[in-house]
């Protein structure tokens, strides 16, 4: 979806499993199973914050809640950064292997 810059290449479920296929199934469940564990803990650090009247609400809503959605987002894009690689690797090596044949 990013690299084309279309949202319906992001909804493509078949493009979406190659990615995956691209990645590995086992570091995208791990990187899943990972992920949830560590929301887990900021939801309850957030909670444990929100028992203090009015100012723990606010410091979860904006420093917690804010700091988990940047974690979220920032994790995923390292994790599609690695499909994009690997692409652009397959890409390059079937540059030099169609040289060396000419």
């Amino acid at each position: 979806m990013i690299v084309n810059d279309s949202l319906s290449d992001g909804l493509d479920m078949i493009e979406v499993f190659h990615d995956v296929g691209k990645i590995g199934w086992f570091k995208t469940v791990g990187w899943f199973v990972i992920l949830n564990i560590l929301n887990v803990i900021f939801l309850i650090i957030a909670f444990g914050l929100m028992l203090i009247p009015y100012i723990g609400i606010i410091v979860a809503a904006f420093l917690v809640f804010s700091f988990m959605r940047l974690f979220n987002s920032y994790s995923l894009g390292l994790l599609y950064r690695d499909a994009h690689i690997i692409n652009k690797k397959e890409i390059q090596d079937e540059i030099v292997v169609s040289e060396t044949k000419s």
